[in-house]
């Protein structure tokens, strides 16, 4: 086998000695090995190549039986839940500043959201004024 050089051993002995040399030194050092020894350890790796087999003998219990469909939980909707079943959709509305703090106080006022107080209104007006929006809703949908 030919020897092979240690670049980083090398390259570190040409640099000026220092106090760490020793314990580096001591690091890369190669012991030398006799014949006999080598002998030895080759002996020993082929010997304990393969553990002995351990053979256990138990008795082990029956599987418990696994129904083939077992029943399903339904799992909790996370959040808060819906106030009704009722698609909503969303609008986008411009209001001056006067007009949001009008808003918020009328809302904390009645106790309510802000969305849900403009809704009460809507509806509000809406019976207000039934049969006249009853009126245009049929010309407007029957055209």
């Amino acid at each position: 086998m030919a020897d092979r050089t240690n670049k980083f051993l090398t390259h570190y002995k040409q640099r000026n000695k220092t106090a760490t040399d020793d314990f580096v030194e001591q690091l890369y050092e190669e012991p030398e090995i006799t014949e006999t020894e080598a002998e030895k350890t080759v002996e020993t790796v082929t010997e304990n190549i393969m553990p002995e087999p351990v053979v256990e003998s138990y008795v082990s219990a029956p599987a418990p039986e696994i129904p083939a469909n077992p029943p399903v939980k339904e799992k909790k909707k996370v959040g808060r839940p819906r106030k009704s079943d009722e698609e909503r959709s969303i609008f986008n509305i411009k209001l001056s500043v006067s007009e949001k703090e009008l808003l918020t106080v009328a809302s904390a006022a009645r106790g309510k959201s802000r969305v849900d107080y403009i809704v009460d209104l809507i509806k509000a007006d809406y019976d207000k004024n039934k049969d006249y929006y009853d009126t245009v809703r049929r010309n407007i949908f029957n055209d």
